[in-house]
């Protein structure tokens, strides 16, 4: 199947030596290794629809690490390219899933570069806002919760907390259970950034339909500019 750094796709019918080949894949190159090596990949096909199958290593921490080649120190490191498949009718889609665990607790969670903050969710007030809780997002799938931060150009003037709720059902905005550990304090110094320990995972999941509120506890004074932003993930359930 490998001649050099040359990959012969198997014809089929495919054998069992052909499905549990091991390869590891480098910016084009395909290298063969022993199964010691943490981005081992496995290649096979689904017969099907052709699909290429690409799996780690069996076992109870396996990872499979797709990586491009490393560039030398005045050069450009490897891109990885990842692409549905084209020519067809219907153009093949890319899907990025991760994986199931014993629980929605224990789900395999999708990173960029490190962070799982996919998708910002975000209220802003230019000027003085009416202490009146609103809604700001609504979750469209499963989802959690995985920071908040709050900032504002003016500080209250007196006492003055905000927190985040998660309403579900009918509940009016700010009337369900706060997702944060503690509260915001808006006459804390102005144009400082708070970041708000979250709340229990029960608390911080959501599921399409749930929102997410801004509630205020006390009158809004002289607070303005206020900036509150969620960085959500989509999860599996």
């Amino acid at each position: 199947m490998a001649q050099g750094n040359q990959y012969n796709a198997p014809t089929l019918p495919i054998s069992l030596a052909d499905i549990v080949t091991l390869f590891q894949v480098r910016n084009g190159q395909t290298l063969t290794t022993s199964a010691t090596v943490g981005d081992i990949l496995g290649s096979g096909l689904d017969p099907t629809f052709g699909t290429p199958v690409v799996d780690g290593i069996l076992g109870a921490a396996a990872a499979l690490n797709v990586t491009g080649r490393d560039g030398a120190a005045t050069g450009f490191g490897g891109n990885t390219h990842v692409a549905g498949g084209s020519n067809g009718t219907f153009g093949g889609s890319v899907y990025l899933d991760p994986g199931a665990g014993s629980s929605a607790a224990n789900d395999g969670e999708l990173f960029l570069a490190g962070d799982a903050n996919l998708i910002p969710a975000i209220f802003y007030f230019t000027g003085t806002p009416a202490a009146t809780a609103r809604s700001f997002f609504m979750a469209y799938r499963p989802m959690r919760v995985k920071s908040l931060r709050c900032i504002f150009s003016v500080a209250a003037g007196g006492t003055s907390t905000l927190t985040v709720t998660k309403d579900t059902g009918t509940t009016a905005p700010g009337g369900g259970t706060s997702i944060m550990g503690s509260s915001f304090n808006l006459n804390a110094t102005a144009n400082t950034l708070q970041t708000a320990l979250l709340a229990t995972f029960n608390t911080v999941h959501m599921v399409a339909g749930d929102r997410l509120a801004v509630n205020f506890a006390n009158a809004i004074q002289s607070t303005a500019g206020l900036v509150i932003m969620a960085g959500l993930e989509p999860v599996l359930s």
